[in-house]
C-alpha cells in the first residue's frame, strides 16, 4: 500500500481457519527483487490481542516488515521454538531459452530442442477412476502407461487395447460415464500419438482417494481434519482439496511418479498448490490454544517438500525438470523454488475481455510473470477457448484477442490455441525474440526505452540494431496513442513505423508515432531506421 508510517498489518488479510492476526506468507518487493517471510503458524510467538503479529511501515524510501514475536511483557519459564523462513526473490534464474518455450506444439512450437509442452489434463486421461484424486490407474494396472509409451514411440493407437481398457471399468456404468471415460482416455492416447517433445501429466497435490488400501492405512496422516471420515465406499470420490502431502504420502507419490517418468511421461503437473489448514496436532505444527481450540498449520513445508522431492527425482532420472505448479492464485516462493513453470488465471471464466476479469497489471506482475521464482509462466485461458452452440462466437473470439495482447506484453504462454497469440508470437520469434540477437524491455522497467502516451497500457519492446518491435495492449477505453522511441533504443531519426499484422504504414511525425487502438485491443509495431538494410517482411 501507499502512504507513510504504518501502512499494513496482518489483521487486514482475509483468512480461512487461522486464529489471530498471523499471516503464513508475506512477500514484499517488485518484479526483479523482493523478500518473502513465511511459516506454518504462530507457534511459539507471544501475542497480544492489541498488537498484530506482522506490520509494514514506510519511512520515505525504506519499507520495514516488523515481526512482533513478543508483543508484550511476559515471563518465559521454558524454552520456545519459533520457525520462520526468509527467502530473497528471484529464487533462481529463468531458463536461458525461456522466451522460446511453448505449449500445444501443434500451434506454438518454436524450434527443435526447445521445451514444447503437451498436457494430459486429468487423472482420467491416464486411466484413473477419478479425475483428480489419484497417482495410479484403475486397480493399479500400469499396462495403460506402457501402452501410452508405446503410442508415443510409434505414433499409433492400439485400438483393441483401448476398447478392452474401457470395458474394465466397474459395472454398471451410466452411458454418460462411459462416454466421459472414452473421451478422456482417447485424449490421453491422442496426445501421445502426436509424439510431442514433452508431456506433462495431471496430478492433484491436494487430492486423494481414501477407499484404497493406501488411503485407508494413512488416512489419519493424509487428511487435514483431526477426525476424518473413514467410510469410503469402493471407487467413491475422496477429497479434492484436503490432502496434506506429508512424508508418507510423498513416498507413495514418488514411487508412482517414477513409474510415470519411466514410461510415457516427462514431468508432473500439480493442481491446487496452495496453503490449506491442517488440524492434526500429532503430525503437524498445529497446536491447542489455551481455550481448547486448535490453531492449524498451513501445510507450507509439506507442499514445498513434495515439489522439491520431485525435482530431485527428475535429476535422478536424468529428466530436464519441466514440472509445473498450478498455483491457484498463490505465488509462494518457497514452493515455486523447485518448480520450472507455473500455471495461473483459472478464475473468471466466460466471454469477458481479459481486462474486465478482475486482474490488474500489478497482480499479473506480482503473481503471473514467473520472474520472482525462475518459473516459465503459463496462463489458463478460460472461456474464449471453447465455443459451443448458442455462444456469441464473435464476443468469445474478441475475448481471445484480449487474452493474446495481455499474454504478449507480459510474456505469458498458454496451452490453448489463440490465433492472435499464435500470429503475434510467430512475428516476434521470426524477429529473433528469445535469442541472444535481441534485447527485451518490459514496460515496468525504469530504463524502458519508449515514451508511450494516450491511456493505460501494457507493452513490450524487442530490439536489435536499427530496428525494434513494440507490442502495445490497451487497458483503458482505447483511443489515439503516441509512441516516442528514447535514446536508449538507438533508432535515431528518421525512422519508419508499420503495423506488422496488417502491413499498413503508421504516421510518424518527427520522433513520434501516432496510432489508434480499440478498447482492450493490441498492436504489433515495427520501428525501423530508414537507412537500415534488410527490412522485416
Amino acid at each position: 500500500p501507499t502512504g507513510e508510517g504504518k501502512i499494513w498489518d496482518g489483521v487486514k488479510v482475509a483468512r480461512n481457519s487461522l486464529i489471530g492476526s498471523y499471516v503464513p506468507f508475506i512477500w514484499m518487493g517488485a518484479e526483479e527483487r523482493g523478500l518473502a517471510v513465511f511459516g506454518e503458524n504462530d507457534r511459539g510467538w507471544i501475542e497480544s490481542p492489541s498488537v498484530p503479529c506482522q506490520e509494514l511501515t514506510r519511512n520515505g524510501d525504506n519499507l520495514t516488515l516488523q515481526l512482533n514475536l513478543v508483543s508484550g511483557p511476559v515471563t518465559i519459564t521454558e524454552p520456545r521454538e519459533i520457525t520462520i523462513g526468509f527467502q530473497a526473490t528471484p529464487v533462481k534464474p529463468m531458463p536461458s531459452d525461456w522466451r522460446l518455450w511453448s505449449a500445444a506444439p501443434k500451434y506454438y512450437v518454436t524450434k527443435p530442442g526447445v521445451p514444447a509442452y503437451s498436457f494430459i489434463g486429468s487423472c482420467y486421461t491416464w486411466g484413473a477412476l477419478q479425475p483428480c484424486l489419484e497417482v495410479y490407474p484403475r486397480n493399479g494396472d500400469l499396462s495403460i502407461w506402457d501402452k501410452l509409451a508405446e503410442t508415443r514411440k510409434t505414433g499409433k493407437i492400439d485400438q483393441s487395447f483401448f476398447e478392452a481398457w474401457l470395458k474394465g471399468y466397474p459395472q454398471p456404468e451410466t452411458p454418460e460415464m462411459e462416454k466421459l471415460y472414452r473421451a478422456e482416455i482417447n485424449a490421453g492416447f491422442y496426445t501421445a500419438a502426436g509424439q510431442p517433445p514433452q508431456i506433462l501429466s495431471y496430478t492433484n497435490a491436494r487430492g486423494v482417494r481414501f477407499d484404497t488400501p493406501e488411503g485407508q492405512t494413512f488416512i489419519n496422516e493424509w487428511d487435514r481434519e483431526l477426525f476424518p471420515t473413514r467410510n469410503w465406499p469402493q471407487g467413491a470420490e475422496g477429497v479434492a482439496y484436503d490432502l496434506d502431502p506429508v512424508e508418507s504420502f510423498r513416498d507413495y507419490a514418488m514411487w508412482y511418479y517414477k513409474k510415470m517418468l519411466d514410461t510415457y511421461l516427462d514431468d508432473i503437473y500439480w493442481d491446487d498448490v496452495f496453503l490449506q489448514s491442517n488440524f492434526n496436532t500429532v503430525d503437524t505444527e498445529a497446536y491447542q490454544l489455551p481455550d481448547g481450540t486448535i490453531q492449524p498449520s498451513c501445510g507450507l513445508w509439506n507442499m514445498r517438500e513434495l515439489i522439491r522431492r520431485t525435482a530431485v527425482l527428475d535429476a535422478e532420472e536424468g529428466k530436464a525438470a519441466y514440472n509445473q505448479d498450478h498455483m491457484t492464485n498463490t505465488a509462494l516462493s518457497p514452493i515455486l523454488a523447485f518448480a520450472r513453470s507455473v500455471l495461473e488465471w483459472e478464475d473468471y471464466v466466460g466471454d469477458k475481455d481479459f481486462q474486465d476479469r478482475g486482474w490488474s497489471r500489478e497482480a499479473l506482475r506480482t503473481e503471473s510473470i514467473g520472474r520472482q521464482f525462475g518459473c516459465v509462466p503459463f496462463g489458463l485461458v478460460s472461456g474464449p477457448d471453447v465455443i459451443k452452440e448458442g455462444d456469441d462466437k464473435a464476443k468469445k473470439e474478441w475475448a481471445g484477442r484480449t487474452f493474446s495482447g495481455v499474454m504478449l506484453t507480459h510474456e505469458v504462454k498458454t496451452f490453448i490455441r489463440l490465433p492472435d497469440l499464435q500470429r503475434g508470437l510467430r512475428l516476434l520469434w521470426d524477429f529473433g525474440y528469445g535469442t541472444p540477437e535481441t534485447q527485451v524491455w518490459n514496460y515496468w522497467q525504469k530504463d524502458y526505452p519508449i515514451d508511450l502516451q494516450g491511456g493505460e497500457t501494457s507493452s513490450i519492446v524487442v530490439s536489435k540494431p536499427d530496428r525494434a518491435i513494440v507490442v502495445v495492449c490497451d487497458w483503458g477505453n482505447g483511443g489515439t496513442f503516441n509512441l516516442r522511441p528514447l535514446k536508449a533504443l538507438g533508432l535515431g531519426s528518421p525512422f519508419t513505423a508499420r503495423d506488422l499484422e496488417s502491413g499498413q504504414a503508421l504516421s510518424v511525425n518527427g520522433d513520434t508515432v501516432a496510432f489508434d487502438l480499440k478498447k482492450h485491443d493490441f498492436k504489433i509495431i515495427l520501428l525501423e531506421k530508414q537507412s537500415a538494410p534488410g527490412a522485416v517482411k
